[in-house]
């Protein structure tokens, strides 16, 4: 199986350089069918508040990042910097850390399981999830899952509601008094709409394009709904501000800001964005008497926090890290027992035979190359073969072999005891 993924994430890019490469929902199909034709391969597109990844059958890098550049209108030299390249168990290792949590600004949270799934419905609405892509996220998906169950790095996690809850203490004391504006009603507004209701926050309005949604948050969070055009008269009356759409372009601009504070009277706002591309701009920071957090902000505040959960992220990471060597030996037993592709076709184009061992060792290949099925062997004649059958390397039914990957070392192993050859 292959599996090449590029990506970039707030670890690598600034909030500048990321919010520009959000895939927006009208434009996601667009772009899955453009990738899929262009690249000829299964394709997935991730693209969240925090980072944006394409995970291909293909192993074209290149076209894949001058295409990414081109579609976002950035200059390749630009991008390349803070871009992450991976592929088979490196890839399969990093999507599983990013669906437990682990790759989250906020650690452990849970919204990038959903997130995934759902780019991998869009990616077979389009056609662009083959075999590949599919058997790929289902073992990630429940590698996943296992990290949630057998380890507690879920558990009491720090959400971004706690955080924005702990910072508006902090401005406002533990008062239940705030008025607070949700502007959008997504899943992450209604995820912090929760938790400030059941923590007696109640005095919460919603407001959003479309009031039936906004009205149906509303009633669940028993909050008040409003059009989101009218925030521009009632942005005084709110104390705090959290604002998670997904427009492209600034919807709290400075003038709104502005008019705001001096209607309060210079008293102090604390304001949310949330969203990628940002909803409010970035000046409204400048003001006095205002209190602006982005995301990236909120993730190095909960990071002080953090010391206390290493223990569970250990056990999370050697589950990953098990879960990684089975998803090696499982490619392999697929493509052994042709459900993917035959020998045959995995060792096209790649055949070599050395003449002795030294010369193979001179060429440092000391396991798979490109993650196909082939096996180095050395043969009671000295003479080292690539495996293309049984027939093709034994010789006195002796063989030996040489490999860093254990899986495969206990799976090639089994199946030659098998067959009755000896070591």
């Amino acid at each position: 199986m292959q599996i090449q993924l590029i990506g970039l994430n707030h670890k690598t890019a600034p909030i500048k350089l990321r919010e520009k490469l959000v895939f927006a929902n009208d434009m996601l199909t667009q772009a899955l069918l453009e990738l899929k034709e262009k690249m000829s391969s299964d394709i997935l597109i991730l693209s969240t508040c925090n980072r944006t990844e394409i995970y291909q059958s293909a192993s074209d890098s290149k076209t894949l990042i001058s295409w990414l550049a081109k579609f976002h209108n950035i200059k390749e030299m630009n991008l390349k910097p803070h871009l992450y390249t991976f592929k088979n168990e490196a890839a399969f290792s990093h999507a599983c850390r990013v669906a437990a949590g682990l790759d989250s600004m906020i650690l452990g949270e849970t919204q990038i399981l959903g997130q995934m799934k759902q780019a991998l419905k869009q990616s077979e609405f389009v056609g662009g999830q083959g075999k590949n892509i599919a058997i790929f996220f289902q073992k990630v998906f429940e590698t996943a899952k296992l990290v949630r169950t057998k380890t507690g790095i879920g558990a009491s996690s720090t959400t971004v509601a706690s955080t924005i809850l702990k910072v508006a203490d902090k401005i406002y004391g533990k008062s239940n008094n705030v008025n607070i504006l949700f502007v959008g009603a997504g899943e992450m507004t209604e995820l912090c709409c929760k938790y400030f209701s059941a923590n007696n926050k109640k005095k919460l309005t919603i407001a959003n394009r479309s009031i039936k949604n906004g009205m149906a948050l509303a009633k669940k969070v028993g909050g008040h709904p409003i059009l989101i055009g009218d925030i521009h008269h009632t942005m005084h009356s709110f104390d705090i501000v959290i604002s998670s759409t997904s427009s492209q372009l600034p919807i709290i601009g400075l003038g709104i800001i502005e008019k705001a504070i001096r209607l309060r009277k210079h008293k102090p706002m604390l304001l949310i964005d949330l969203a990628i591309p940002r909803d409010i701009e970035p000046e409204v920071a400048e003001l006095d008497d205002i209190f602006l957090y982005t995301f990236d902000d909120l993730a190095k505040i909960t990071e002080k926090n953090l010391k206390n959960r290493e223990k569970e992220t250990a056990k999370a990471e050697l589950l990953i890290q098990q879960q990684c060597e089975e998803f090696t030996l499982g490619s392999i037993c697929d493509i052994w027992t042709g459900n993917s592709i035959s020998p045959q076709l995995a060792i096209q184009g790649n055949y070599k035979v050395y003449n002795n061992i030294n010369s193979y060792y001179s060429h440092n290949n000391y396991n798979i190359l490109e993650d196909n099925v082939i096996i180095p062997l050395y043969c009671n004649n000295s003479t080292c073969v690539k495996l293309l059958d049984e027939k093709s390397f034994i010789t006195n039914n002796c063989y030996s072999f040489t490999f860093h990957n254990m899986s495969l070392k206990k799976f090639i192993c089994y199946y030659f005891d098998s067959i009755g050859l000896k070591r």
